[in-house]
């Protein structure tokens, strides 16, 4: 025997998910490829973490700026949230993300191949993240 709903109940989740569904800002190609070319980038430039700091200042700089303009473009969109938070996450120098991670390069002056991998597989993780929630979002 199939239950039947009731039509008031229908059209209610309907509009429930029309609602959620406005409720975040829609995919954003730039947003994405922003989070994938960054992403490729900050892997890259770690592994160079074992060498001086001082060797790569410039470059972490350029990266960082590259990342503060992505989390600027994410905080201006409408119904953002959620990715603004992923990238305050990211761009926090007191953190355990990338600028977290350039920061302590930079006070110690190198970092060990062991803990640049753990690092890389923690933003790396960060990363696609931010992806994720750009890609599950709705295309318009």
């Amino acid at each position: 025997m199939r239950a039947k709903l009731n039509p008031v109940i229908n059209i209610s989740l309907i509009v429930l998910f029309l609602v959620s569904c406005s409720t975040i800002s829609p995919f954003s190609e730039t947003a994405y490829k922003q989070s994938t070319s960054i992403k490729a980038s900050a892997l890259a430039l770690m592994d160079k973490a074992q060498e001086p700091y001082s060797n790569h200042c410039k470059k972490v700089e350029d990266l960082m700026l590259e990342a503060r303009k992505a989390y600027e473009y994410a905080k201006g969109r409408p119904k953002n949230e959620a990715s603004t938070g992923q990238w305050a996450i990211m761009i926090d120098p007191k953190g355990n993300m990338i600028a977290g991670f350039f920061e302590k390069w930079k006070s110690e002056g190198k970092q060990s191949k062991f803990f640049i991998e753990q690092a890389k597989e923690q933003i790396s993780k960060g990363f696609d993240q931010i992806s994720a929630l750009e890609s599950g979002k709705i295309k318009e």
